[in-house]
């Protein structure tokens, strides 16, 4: 596991401590290490290249966190401890996933258990502290996760997305009445002829006139007179 991955993580429980005991987290970086009985978090993703990550929480602030969570005066069950570490856990990492450290990779917790085992060069470590907590829970990262490869698959992802859907800008009105006119629909536009105008006189210039679809299915209103003047100039002009 990266400094990097294990700062976010670290970021991460803290809010969601916050949220489970209604009070503010305090984060310190720690030199320390859990020692002796311990949780351990086996952390991996899809993707069985990417390696395993570890996160170590001390028994005692675990133990101390889940009975303020749950309102006891006594030290909840090793069952209850596990689930609430478990749910602090999961929510965590499903909210790494939207940061750019994991690159849209998604981990999950596949074990959590009970070890004396030490966790054998961690990556960092901090304690996390807040009124009425009995012990800080000192959590320490660890592992070989890698995510580099992911790195690289979506960066080929966003440029082949990229180059997908470049968008292409007409540079003038011509170009872009080309581009209308390169679409195969099965469309007839009828503009309009001078003693069609001329018998229109009489008539109100902002009711609409037709345009009919080739198959005569269907005949929708596109514009006014005044409007259906203006597109068959247009028209007279491409012709010309």
């Amino acid at each position: 596991m990266t400094s990097e991955l294990s700062a976010a993580l670290a970021g991460e429980l803290s809010g969601v401590f916050g949220a489970l005991l209604d009070t503010p987290i305090v984060t310190t970086p720690t030199d320390s290490r859990p020692t002796g009985r311990h949780w351990r978090a086996t952390i991996k993703s899809d993707n069985a290249a990417h390696g395993v990550a570890l996160v170590c929480i001390d028994e005692v602030g675990a133990t101390a966190l889940a009975a303020q969570i749950m309102g006891l005066t006594e030290p909840p069950p090793d069952a209850s401890t596990q689930d609430t570490l478990q749910e602090a856990l999961t929510q965590a990492l499903s909210s790494t996933t939207f940061k750019e450290v994991t690159h849209g990779v998604l981990l999950r917790v596949v074990k959590l258990e009970l070890t004396d085992d030490e966790l054998a060069e961690p990556v960092a470590a901090c304690t996390f502290e807040a009124a009425g907590l009995a012990a800080p829970v000192i959590v320490a990262f660890g592992g070989a996760l890698d995510l580099s490869a992911a790195e690289a698959v979506a960066a080929a992802d966003a440029a082949a997305h990229s180059t997908r859907h470049t968008a292409v800008v007409p540079d003038s009105p011509a170009d872009r009445i080309d581009v209308i006119l390169d679409i195969d629909l099965p469309l007839i536009v009828r503009g309009g002829a001078g003693h069609r105008v001329a018998a229109d006189v009489g008539r109100d210039r902002s009711q609409p006139v037709g345009v009919h679809q080739a198959d005569g299915a269907r005949e929708s209103e596109a514009g006014s007179c005044d409007e259906r003047t203006r597109a068959h100039g247009f028209l007279r002009y491409m012709i010309m």
